[in-house]
């Protein structure tokens, strides 16, 4: 295992608890998961963690598994520094905003400037407390399609749905006999 606590699978880092620095472990994939085994203090092999199987330029790294450093891994992030007028405008639309473009980047989203400023105008509409929250959720799912912010603005600080069930006592279906022919 690496110094900095992952191993590599096709480019892409995934974070280990801590302990297993310097010791051999095995990486497999299974389903859409990749799957690390080590070896237990007893000297039996166990799992060590699952992630989420992922692409170059997305790394799988889990903040609980560097609990020594400041703010998780403890990498620092640079700080963003807005060149136009309309950068400082989306940043200042919260922590959100912030999150969304970090996340937007690393993942090579196209069309940033112009998605941007599409939150801005939004945040003049709806508000900015609604409009950063909708941009944290879309940097936590990914979701970074023209459409998604709005998307998730229609959703945001909705009631919850009651939902409801269908009663059988009330369905105008008198039965499945007659589907029993189907297909004969």
């Amino acid at each position: 295992m690496r110094e900095d606590q992952t191993v590599r699978l096709g480019d892409v880092p995934y974070s280990t608890p801590p302990g297993h620095v310097g010791q051999e472990v095995w990486v497999r994939v299974e389903g859409e998961e990749v799957v690390v085994v080590g070896r237990d203090r007893s000297g039996f092999l166990v799992e060590v963690i699952r992630h989420e199987l992922s692409t170059p330029g997305r790394p799988r790294i889990l903040d609980e598994h560097y609990p020594d450093h400041p703010n998780g891994r403890g990498i620092k992030q640079p700080k963003l520094r807005p060149r136009t007028a309309a950068e400082q405008a989306f940043l200042d639309i919260g922590t959100g905003a912030e999150r969304w473009l970090r996340t937007a980047a690393a993942a090579g989203v196209s069309r940033i400037r112009n998605k941007m400023s599409r939150a801005v105008e939004l945040s003049a509409l709806c508000g900015r407390e609604r409009v950063d929250r909708a941009l944290a959720l879309a940097a936590e799912s990914e979701r970074f399609g023209d459409k998604d912010l709005a998307s998730i603005l229609e959703h945001v600080n909705r009631p919850p749905l009651h939902l409801l069930t269908a009663d059988e006592r009330f369905s105008t279906q008198p039965g499945t006999s007659a589907w029993k022919e189907f297909g004969k």
